[in-house]
């Protein structure tokens, strides 16, 4: 007999064999039932216990001896039935968690994340992705842009700025002193404020700030972007960004 259904039942072997041990001989006490279905006695009495619990078993009680009686094959459907409300219920209870373990896994990647992207190609899809994800109530702010910059990737910038205006998300560019005459040209464009740093002040890098990213773009010796998503640093990025600011020049 296939038994591979009892055991998706959650029934054990020795629960398999003792039930259909009582379904072959009928009412048997334990010792019978154990010879019968070859499992040691004292495994056979604690199979038949749990299968009391799972309502396929009762027994009755002549001559001081404890009978035990399967019961209806009908009370396997009534297993069955139970165990498709507990899988149920179960399921329903999974689809409530879903979404508060969502939230925690997103608060936890949103509190401290980092990726690097390699190359232009790399630069342009960290572009892209802030992108995807600015509000109009956003704001962007840039500091440390290099000549290299613009004459790297000058015409996705300019793809990048004209669709941040059309979305009307409001934006500071702080130029290197080698690239302030990018300056004019890019106050040009609407929500745009542009400035560059004093020979002075000189940036390793350049820093984009936008809603709580950070990303660190060097164009040498070969170029790359870190992106970094931290609750604690991104203030102080801020803070650096205002400072230089207040010392540009229009």
């Amino acid at each position: 007999m296939d038994t591979e259904i009892l055991r998706k039942l959650d029934l054990t072997e020795n629960e398999i064999k003792a039930y259909l041990a009582l379904l072959e001989l009928g009412p048997s006490p334990a010792t019978r039932l154990a010879k019968h279905a070859n499992i040691h006695r004292s495994k056979a009495y604690d199979s038949l216990q749990r299968l009391i619990a799972k309502g396929l078993v009762h027994y009755t009680v002549q001559n001081f001896r404890k009978i035990f009686v399967a019961n209806s094959v009908d009370a396997l459907r009534r297993v069955v039935l139970e165990k498709e409300q507990k899988l149920n219920a179960q399921k329903a209870a999974v689809e409530r968690l879903l979404p508060l373990l969502a939230q925690l896994e997103k608060t936890k990647t949103e509190e401290s994340s980092s990726n690097v992207y390699e190359g232009l190609n790399g630069i342009k899809v960290f572009h892209n992705q802030i992108l995807s994800k600015i509000q109009k109530e956003d704001s962007l702010a840039i500091l440390g842009i290099p000549r290299a910059a613009n004459e790297l990737l000058e015409g996705f910038l300019m793809e990048f700025h004209v669709e941040r205006v059309r979305r009307g998300v409001s934006t500071r560019l702080l130029y290197s002193y080698e690239a302030r005459d990018k300056v004019i040209e890019r106050k040009k464009l609407k929500h745009t404020q542009a400035r560059y740093l004093d020979a002075l002040f000189q940036t390793p890098a350049t820093i984009l700030l936008c809603d709580g990213t950070i990303g660190i773009i060097s164009f040498h010796p070969r170029p790359v972007c870190y992106e970094i998503k931290n609750a604690d640093l991104y203030p102080g990025f801020l803070t650096y960004f205002e400072l230089l600011w207040s010392h540009s020049h229009e």
